[in-house]
């Protein structure tokens, strides 16, 4: 081999591990992104349904009863919280029960869920009686929706 060849080759093999040390970067990365954005889809999609339900509720006749429980829980969703006054006895989650206490202008509140969720909801079609509360653990809303006329009502 000629003298120039030895020195530059060195050079190619710290190429080539600075390549493959950036490909694992952002492939990582990539990967990483692609599940926070697979948790995001699955909470928007969850809140939904949850939504539909209630509307579904509201378009029904008056006494009608729909239930909530065939709405699959995301897993970071803990505890779903419907609040008409902020009573904060029936709530378990700290963090949810901080931020129940400071707004006011939602009514249904998800414990568990990354701020940057937006962890909560106002539905204008529901009334509720104090605070009603259900933990998921076993991934489902064990909670009624009732139509009382020109309102949904949530009860237990």
């Amino acid at each position: 081999m000629k003298k120039g060849q030895l020195i530059g080759q060195p050079i190619i093999y710290i190429f080539y591990a600075l390549v493959a040390a950036m490909i694992l970067f952002f492939g990582v990365r990539v990967i990483f992104d692609t599940k926070d954005t697979g948790d995001r889809v699955e909470f928007e999609s969850f809140v939904n349904d949850v939504e539909k339900k209630v509307n579904t509720a509201y378009q029904d006749s008056y006494g009608s009863r729909v239930s909530l429980d065939n709405i699959r829980v995301p897993k970071q969703v803990i505890e779903v919280c419907f609040v008409g006054n902020p009573l904060l006895d029936n709530v378990n989650d700290p963090d949810l029960r901080g931020l129940i206490s400071v707004d006011s202008e939602n009514n249904v509140f998800f414990g568990g869920v990354d701020i940057d969720y937006m962890p909560a909801r106002d539905f204008t079609r529901l009334v509720i009686d104090g605070t009603i509360c259900d933990e998921t653990i076993d991934r489902k809303i064990n909670l009624v929706l009732e139509n009382v006329g020109t309102e949904v009502k949530v009860t237990s």
